[in-house]
């Protein structure tokens, strides 16, 4: 799915991408062990989508939760 979403990031249709990375990013904050380096990827270019149409404060968010993720993600594979 998160290729469906690059390209219609990549062809410029920004509405159609966001329900995607929407739908694929819900999946980590429900269960963060799902978050791999592909959903990594994801919350990276739905940021980017975010900032093509000028809305950088929900970009930051978006990056923001990436980084708690990654952290926890880590924390958890070091157990």
């Amino acid at each position: 799915m998160a290729h469906i979403a690059c390209v219609y990031t990549k062809l410029g249709c920004y509405w159609r991408a966001e329900p995607i990375f929407k739908k694929l990013l819900g999946v980590p904050e429900k269960k963060p062990a799902a978050y791999c380096p592909a959903v990594a990827n994801a919350f990276r270019n739905y940021s980017a989508v975010l900032r093509r149409i000028k809305r950088e404060q929900e970009a930051v968010n978006f990056e923001t939760l990436n980084e708690v993720l990654a952290s926890q993600s880590n924390s958890e594979m070091r157990k």
